[in-house]
């Protein structure tokens, strides 16, 4: 209780009485226990806060008060910053920078953040971040709080930062630099490379042709001895013959490899696809070794499943693949072994398996990895006899993955070998197929009587072979050595047909016939061009047929695919007479 005691007196001033009074304060001193209870707690924060805390006067300046942790930071006692002004704690060229910033944080309520620096009393500059704000002292002076947080070691990681990212920027730089060189470098070696390729091109091109060209006479001339254009051959002449042939075939599948290869590896192969019945693939495949495994006493057989099994493949190219992989069969199994060719379709994994396997001689395990790689040839464990040039399951292996599909092998040493080809299937509908045979191609009108044909032909070899089958076959026939003379003899001769040779001396064929369809005289312009060339690379076909040839046949020629070409282009043209009549 607050008591108060007021005495009372006469009018002679003597006291007569006492006026006591008594008022509760409980509720007084309950808040003046909670005010220095909070007074305590405050200085508490202030005094033991982890950050320098300093208090001003806001009109002046001065210095009124700092914690312990801003005496440290200062390196100045209490009573020598009550004595300082404020400004006098920052470097000199920020006396009037420091000053307005904290008249700023009196004048306007809030925290205000700014970065600056504290110098101890040693002149040592502290980075610190400061948030300042106003308040009303207890004696009614404005006064501001100041909360300085070193940020020295944030500032020695920024410096840091800066330092790396310097450090990566030139680096980056460096590297960049380094790059584009490397790019340079790289487009050089591109240039240098595509030129390569180019000479590559060239020259598996010329190779082709210079290979072809005797090879057209060395074929073209056992082809024609066995059909007896110059005459009858004995038994044994014709024996002869067919070995002369089938190395001269030999020869040109390993061309013909060679020029496959080439073209997938400049990405210029190109599959053909359409819907092929297995078993005809199968059996045609199988009718081309047939020979090579009757003269080595071999069994020969083969399962398909379904029957009516049809696909979508370059059949081609399939029927390439399944040649090689029985004709090595047969290379490689003995006197009186057994090869088998078997087919199996695979609905749920939407495959169809080729299998070629055979009872020879194996291959060791070690030599598997090997089997694929172009021009890499193996040791058969007797004798040392090399196994085939490595070109033939090099050509498997890629035409398989043209068609999306894969090849596995399994093999033991003498105890044969076992090659899949997988490729993808998907059965056509819900019903099986059913087997439809090819319909029989139309029979091609009887040749001219006497048909004229022009022969363009640089090579006297080829030029006497085809020119003595044709006639042997009824035509009447001229030569000419060069595009030049071609274009002159169609001219003053007009014959019904012209087989023209690419790769001459002087003007190609591919120039020969472009003059020729130039000509404003229709029946010379349209008179039907058929290429017999050596050119077999990709894009050899459509240059002749784009400068207007109507057919393009490759050398060595085939003496019934020539004879059946000159049939129905004559037949086409006599046709298209009569109509016009």
């Amino acid at each position: 209780m607050e008591v108060s005691i007021n005495p009372i007196r006469d009018d002679d001033g003597t006291v007569t009485a006492f006026l006591v009074s008594a008022t509760d304060i409980t509720h007084h001193k309950r808040l003046e226990e909670a005010l220095r209870k909070s007074e305590k707690r405050h200085r508490a924060l202030f005094d033991h806060s982890k950050d320098a805390i300093l208090v001003a006067d806001a009109s002046t300046g001065m210095l009124l008060d700092a914690n312990p942790q801003a005496q440290a930071l200062t390196g100045r006692s209490l009573d020598e910053l009550r004595t300082m002004h404020q400004s006098q704690l920052h470097p000199v060229d920020t006396f009037q920078a420091a000053t307005d910033k904290f008249r700023a944080a009196a004048l306007n309520p809030g925290a205000r953040f700014l970065e600056m620096f504290v110098v101890d009393r040693d002149g040592n500059e502290i980075p610190v971040e400061i948030s300042s704000t106003g308040a009303i002292a207890e004696d009614g002076r404005a006064v501001v709080f100041g909360v300085f947080h070193d940020i020295t070691e944030r500032r020695r990681a920024e410096l840091a930062l800066r330092d790396l990212n310097d450090s990566l920027e030139q680096h980056v730089a460096e590297r960049t630099d380094a790059l584009l060189a490397s790019l340079d470098d790289l487009n050089s070696a591109n240039v240098a490379l595509e030129k390569a390729l180019r000479h590559k091109d060239a020259f598996l091109a010329n190779m082709s042709h210079e290979l072809r060209t005797p090879l057209t006479g060395v074929l073209g001339l056992a082809e024609a001895l066995q059909l007896g254009v110059y005459g009858t051959m004995t038994e044994r002449q014709q024996e002869s013959l067919h070995q002369i042939e089938q190395s001269g075939r030999h020869l040109l599948n390993l061309i013909n490899d060679l020029l496959d290869v080439a073209k997938i590896d400049a990405g210029k192969l190109t599959l053909n696809y359409e819907p092929v019945f297995v078993n005809d693939i199968c059996r045609s495949s199988m009718s081309m070794v047939r020979q090579l495994a009757m003269n080595k006493s071999q069994h020969l057989g083969s399962t398909i499943e379904p029957e009516n099994l049809q696909v979508l493949v370059d059949s081609r190219r399939l029927k390439q693949v399944l040649v090689n992989l029985l004709s090595n069969a047969v290379k490689f199994t003995p006197q009186g072994g057994a090869i088998d060719l078997s087919v199996s379709a695979n609905p749920t994994a939407g495959v169809v398996n080729f299998t070629v396997s055979d009872t020879g001689i194996g291959i060791r395990e070690e030599d598997l990895p090997k089997l694929f790689h172009p021009f890499s040839q193996l040791e058969a464990r007797k004798g040392g006899e090399l196994m085939g040039t490595g070109l033939g399951l090099s050509l498997v292996l890629r035409l398989a993955e043209l068609h999306g599909g894969s090849v596995s092998v399994q093999s033991k040493p003498n105890a044969g070998s076992r090659f899949t080809i997988t490729l993808p299937w998907q059965a056509a509908g819900e019903s099986p197929l059913r087997y439809q045979a090819a319909p029989a191609p139309s029979t091609a009108a009887a040749p001219q009587a006497a048909a004229a044909v022009l022969l363009v032909e640089d090579n006297p070899i080829t030029a006497t072979l085809l020119s003595d089958f044709l006639v042997g076959h009824g035509y009447k026939v001229t030569t000419a050595t060069n595009g030049a003379e071609a274009v002159s003899m169609v001219v003053t001769l007009t014959p019904d047909l012209v087989l023209m040779d690419v790769q001459m001396r002087g003007m190609d064929g591919l120039e020969a016939t472009r003059r020729i369809r130039a000509f404003d005289e229709t029946a010379i312009a349209q008179t039907p061009i058929v290429a017999l060339t050596a050119l077999a690379m990709a894009g050899d076909r459509e240059r002749c047929l784009a400068a207007g040839m109507n057919a393009y046949l490759c050398k060595p020629i085939d003496f019934a695919e020539l004879t059946s070409t000159i049939e129905r282009i004559l037949s086409d043209r006599t046709k298209l007479v009569a109509a016009l009549a």
